[in-house]
């Protein structure tokens, strides 16, 4: 049983098994703690020498994967400390020393809690008195713990009677502080009294005791201290139910006095009506603050679902006759009665067009009329170009209206303007990656293109010429037949032009090992993937061999400038382990007592390993590096296998050697064929 110290508690101790059936003579190690408030800190100690200590605070037993004890280790809770003493030189431990340090908790402060009376009940505050330190509260009487409520703001007690406020403070590394408990008392008023006089708009007046603060709502909902504050006689001008209630410092009214004002009826609208340029103008006017008024223009009785009459007017600018008939609603009052007004709108005469001296004017029967036209071909509006003078049209299609005071909008009188036939297109061919660009140009200022690529003849409808040209990518010839139009200009002659595009072949892919080359024509540009996706030119781009380390999915396009892009080419290649070449005899120095072999491995990086005694060489045998020199003494068999990592071993080679014989006439062929290079075709399969 090892010494306990301090608040320290000894639990057992218990061998750590090192080595089958042997017992531990390491001493197991001895702590020392130290206390204070809210800490305790502890050092660890063997009687063996040159031992490290390992300890654990987790419940798990240590070992030397574990803490390693170098100075006091300081604890803010309650741990067991488990140690165990290790020799290295041995590769044994101690039996483990199991003790418990406890940290005994400073009290968290008793927090204060204060009440102050404010209208319609007491308003308290908690204040800890414990920096840090979190409150918890009940009203029911209870004791608080961290589950009740926690406080963050004053609390208002508004319901009459006794309620019982208790808190404790809670600190994470203290203890919780005792609870504190404040008595608050509620008292209860009567309600407030309400009185509603006068007819139409109403006065609605409200009364308490003495020193009392009434609330009160009118649209039927209960009132809180955050209602409208009542501070004098008020009006009401829609039916509507008023409630109120009286609060003082440090009482409250249980009960919500209410009362309904009844039906309070809308004004009836007015209607006046205005000649305006292009037709009538309608204002409607309610003497009922707040109102909406709804209104039809056909005889039917007005609705809420009826056109809403805005501060705009009503512009009628259509001819007819008109009924019109409105209401004014606002809610809370009963609808007012329909008001209701008839009047005409008549239509102006068509205009004339008058042309002379190359400039056209206006003239209509409808006196004191104004002139509204366009020359795009678009329907004229009040919005559009007013005429003011004879002018010179541009070419296209002019159209005019006449308006005046009182009258709507006449019927629309057309009349077209050209200026000749549109320049036929012209084309330009620009090689482009991925295939060429065609650029079309019509020498008609102003002029649009459209154009067909299916051999169609081409319209208005086609498809519309940009400046970025018409872009050629698909292998094969092209029909490009397009015009020009402009408004105002017969439509160009058409332009009629092929272009032809061949693609691109799949390059051919070769490998050597892990290697793997693409072969590449001049002015072409291989992009490639290696995860199977499909390849744009915005994929890798191939500069020169490379290697893999993997099983891949070779894909790849060949792009050119002036072509199209080849089909994609698609390979499955499969990752090799490469094996170490053969390693070989380069040179023999023959003596009469020995030869100086040299030998070599064209593998960069491998050892050559070898045996003379006629057994296979292994790991173990004796090694050189290639180049190297080997003294043999005595005829035999020279056995060599060369290795490297990561790469299996070469296959065995055997070479006799006979001492004073330099002979290396076999080698010329051994030498050549390690130098070859091992280079395969791969087949791509085209998508």
């Amino acid at each position: 049983m090892k010494k306990i110290l301090a608040v320290l508690t000894m639990l057992f101790s218990l061998a750590l098994p090192v080595m089958a059936g042997a017992a531990s003579d390491i001493g197991t190690p001895n702590i020392s703690v130290t206390t204070s408030k809210g800490s305790a800190s502890f050092t660890l100690k063997s009687d063996t020498a040159g031992v490290k200590i390992y300890y654990t605070t987790d419940g798990t037993d240590p070992d030397n994967r574990d803490k390693l004890f170098s100075s006091k280790v300081t604890l803010k809770e309650t741990k067991e400390v488990r140690a165990v003493a290790y020799d290295k030189t041995s590769d044994d431990y101690s039996d483990v020393g199991y003790y418990l340090v406890s940290v005994t908790k400073e009290r968290a402060a008793t927090p204060t809690v204060k009440g102050e009376k404010v209208d319609g009940g007491v308003k308290v505050t908690i204040k800890s008195n414990t920096s840090g330190a979190s409150v918890y509260y009940t009203l029911d009487g209870s004791v608080p713990t961290s589950s009740d409520k926690r406080y963050s703001s004053a609390i208002t007690i508004d319901e009459p009677g006794t309620t019982y406020v208790r808190a404790v403070a809670v600190k994470s590394g203290m203890a919780d502080s005792a609870t504190a408990t404040f008595v608050v008392r509620v008292d209860e008023i009567a309600a407030p009294t309400i009185t509603i006089s006068g007819s139409g708009d109403k006065t609605v007046t409200i009364k308490s005791v003495s020193g009392a603060t009434i609330y009160y709502t009118t649209n039927g909902a209960d009132p809180t201290t955050k209602s409208t504050k009542y501070s004098k006689p008020f009006k009401v001008t829609k039916a509507c139910t008023i409630k109120a209630i009286a609060v003082k410092k440090g009482a409250v009214s249980t009960k919500v006095a209410e009362k309904d004002t009844g039906d309070i009826t809308v004004g009836a609208p007015t209607i006046t009506k205005e000649n305006i340029l292009g037709g009538v103008k309608l204002e409607m006017k309610s003497d009922t603050s707040g109102a909406k008024i709804y209104y039809t223009l056909d005889g039917s009785v007005p609705t809420t679902k009826s056109k809403v009459y805005t501060s705009s007017g009503v512009s009628v600018t259509e001819a007819g006759d008109y009924e019109v008939r409105a209401i004014s609603v606002k809610s809370g009052f009963t609808d007012s009665p329909v008001k209701t007004g008839r009047f005409t709108v008549p239509k102006a005469a068509t205009p004339t067009i008058k042309s002379s001296g190359g400039k056209v004017s206006f003239t209509c029967s409808t006196s004191k009329a104004t002139f509204y036209y366009t020359t795009n071909g678009s329907t004229p509006t009040m919005k559009s170009t007013k005429y003011t003078s004879a002018f010179k049209p541009k070419a296209g299609t002019l159209k005019v209206i006449a308006a005046a005071v009182g009258y709507a909008p006449s019927d629309v009188r057309s009349a077209t303007v050209t200026s000749g036939k549109a320049a036929a297109p012209k084309a330009t061919v620009t090689a482009v990656v991925g295939g060429k660009t065609v650029k079309l140009s019509s020498s008609t200022s102003g002029a649009k293109i459209y154009y067909t690529t299916d051999g169609t003849a081409p319209d208005a409808d086609s498809m519309l010429y940009t400046s970025s040209g018409i872009k050629i990518t698909e292998a094969g010839t092209v029909k490009i037949r397009a015009i020009a139009v402009k408004s105002g200009y017969s439509d160009s002659d058409e332009l009629s032009y092929s272009v032809t595009l061949q693609r691109l072949a799949v390059p051919e892919v070769r490998r050597n090992g892990n290697t793997i080359t693409i072969e590449t024509a001049s002015g072409s540009t291989v992009y490639y993937t290696t995860n199977g996706d499909t390849p744009t030119t915005k994929s890798t781009k191939y500069t020169k061999p490379f290697t893999i380390t993997k099983d891949i999915t070779l894909k790849l396009i060949v792009v050119r400038s002036g072509y199209a892009d080849s089909k994609v080419g698609t390979a499955e290649i499969e990752y090799v382990t490469e094996q170490v070449s053969e390693p070989y005899i380069s040179d023999i120095k023959a003596y009469s007592t020995y030869n100086n072999v040299t030998v070599k491995c064209s593998t960069s990086g491998a050892r050559i390993y070898y045996t003379t005694n006629g057994s296979t060489p292994t790991k173990s045998s004796k090694n050189v590096a290639s180049g190297s020199k080997i003294k043999i003494t005595e005829d035999c068999d020279l056995r060599m296998i060369a290795m490297k990592s990561g790469l299996e071993n070469s296959e065995e080679v055997v070479f006799p050697i006979i001492i004073g014989d330099d002979n290396i006439s076999y080698m010329s062929l051994q030498n050549a064929l390690k130098e070859q290079k091992k280079e395969s075709v791969i087949k791509l399969i085209e998508e």
